[in-house]
């Protein structure tokens, strides 16, 4: 039995409200909106208006992408934005209410500074953090153990573009437990649109690496957000048309067409627990939702209203967290251990 489709049995089960976290650049802050329930359409009384969770301050300039992760030392759950103002990623501890939402506890920490202009960032289950630089050309990466000692010297570039072909210009990053992937903002056939690395580069792939990256879509020029649904790659190019692949490459789904889903600009994405795709629509002040299929993506017939922001909130950056995720985990850990033992 694999885990994401118990944990997300549990999940129905117990009950629990989602909730999604995006950045607003233009607005230098931080919001959250709660996410309408499953298969419900959109109704603004239910969603209710987006609220501040990082409101406009000295310390956050401008943020851009955000990812949430969990430390699996000491079990706290951080809120990372990418701050392209002041060259730096920012940490938040946070905690996740069953109906209050996402809230932050104490001041932010700044882990990374002056390495790049970072603008995406993504988090893998154990807690290494992944962010792009788009002005130099590199991947990079910053482990769980560096982070918790505040160790600012400890990030590594994992793929450098000017010995890897196919980092050029990185923008939207994705990580798991064993992949990085990443889309190139300048993009041909040679270079690829989507890559996918490992996130631990093969050791004696010292040269190029060419051992440890893979392209997997070569068909656009641009690509803007991305992110994982399973074994699939969902991203969205630059004229904000929607596409899936698999993290093997392969076969790429155009999902949606720009013409007919009525997203302007998709920028960030992230999948919920249940399976459910969201997308912050930069151009279009709004955030959209439709289902990702995890092993075979098709062609979809219409996107979901989320939420309808206002002008100042453009959503750029975007995750989405469930108020049970932690707990639910929990007990999906003990139905497997009990389904192992036959009880």
């Amino acid at each position: 039995m694999r885990w994401g489709p118990l944990a997300a049995c549990i999940l129905a089960a117990c009950g629990h409200t989602e909730f999604i976290v995006f950045s607003a650049p233009e607005d230098n802050a931080i919001y959250q909106v709660k996410a309408p329930s499953p298969g419900a359409s959109y109704d603004p009384a239910e969603v209710g208006a987006a609220v501040s969770l990082v409101a406009r301050s000295d310390s956050i300039g401008k943020p851009m992408g955000v990812a949430i992760g969990n430390d699996i030392v000491n079990g706290n759950s951080y809120l990372y934005i990418a701050d392209e103002e002041n060259l730096a990623i920012w940490r938040y501890k946070v905690k996740v209410g069953w109906s209050s939402g996402v809230s932050t506890e104490g001041p932010p920490v700044k882990v990374v500074q002056n390495v790049g202009k970072p603008r995406w960032v993504a988090v893998d289950p154990n807690g290494n953090l992944y962010f792009t630089d788009v002005e130099t050309n590199r991947v990079l990466k910053m482990t769980s153990s560096a982070i918790s000692k505040g160790d600012a010297a400890g990030v590594e570039t994992i793929y450098d573009g000017s010995v890897v072909t196919q980092v050029s210009a990185p923008g939207g990053i994705a990580a798991d437990s064993f992949f990085v992937a990443w889309g190139n903002q300048a993009a041909d056939a040679a270079r690829g649109a989507v890559v996918r690395g490992l996130r631990k580069p093969k050791k004696q792939d010292t040269a190029d690496r060419a051992l440890s990256v893979l392209t997997i879509a070569s068909n656009a020029n641009k690509v803007e957000g991305l992110c994982f649904a399973g074994d699939s790659v969902y991203f969205a190019d630059s004229q904000g048309d929607l596409f899936a692949v698999n993290k093997k490459g392969g076969a790429i789904t155009a999902v949606f067409p720009q013409s007919e889903h009525g997203l302007q600009s998709p920028r960030g994405c992230s999948r919920s627990e249940d399976g459910t795709l969201f997308w912050a629509d930069f151009g279009g002040d709004k955030i959209f939702s439709m289902p990702a299929s995890t092993a075979h993506p098709q062609p979809l017939q219409q996107v979901s209203l989320v939420a309808s922001l206002g002008t100042d909130q453009k959503p750029f950056g975007l995750v989405v967290v469930s108020s049970g995720q932690r707990y639910t985990m929990l007990l999906a850990w003990y139905a497997m251990l009990l389904f192992s033992c036959g009880a």
